[in-house]
C-alpha cells in the first residue's frame, strides 16, 4: 500500500503542476479574458470526463472482484484524464484556436 500511496500523491503533485503550467503560460498576444474563459472551460469540461468516467467505472466494476482497488484505480485512471486533456487543451489553445502569426513558435 506504501507504492501506491506514493504513486498516488506523485501524480497528484504532477497534476497540480500540470494545472499550474496551463494557467500561467498562456499566449501573451490575445486577451486574457478570452484565454480565460477557454481554460476554465477546459477544466470543466475534463472534469465533466472523469465524473462520467468514474460513474460508468463503478457501475461496471460494482459486483467484481476489483471492487476493493476501484477508489484506486479511479483515482489513477483519473489523474491519467487529466493529464491527457490538459495536455489536448494546451495544444489546441496555442496551435489552433490563438495560433500567432508569427509561424509555429
Amino acid at each position: 500500500m506504501l507504492d501506491t500511496g506514493f504513486v498516488m500523491i506523485a501524480m497528484l503533485v504532477l497534476a497540480g503542476v500540470m494545472v499550474w503550467a496551463f494557467f500561467t503560460f498562456n499566449p501573451e498576444y490575445v486577451d486574457k479574458k478570452t484565454v480565460n474563459a477557454y481554460n476554465y472551460s477546459v477544466i470543466f469540461i475534463i472534469f465533466l470526463f472523469c465524473t462520467g468516467f468514474s460513474f460508468k467505472s463503478y457501475a461496471y466494476l460494482e459486483g467484481s472482484k476489483y471492487v476493493d482497488f476501484l477508489p484506486v484505480l479511479l483515482f489513477l485512471s483519473n489523474m491519467m484524464i487529466v493529464a491527457v486533456g490538459l495536455m489536448v487543451g494546451f495544444l489546441v489553445r496555442n496551435f489552433f484556436i490563438f495560433r500567432s502569426g508569427r509561424g509555429m513558435f
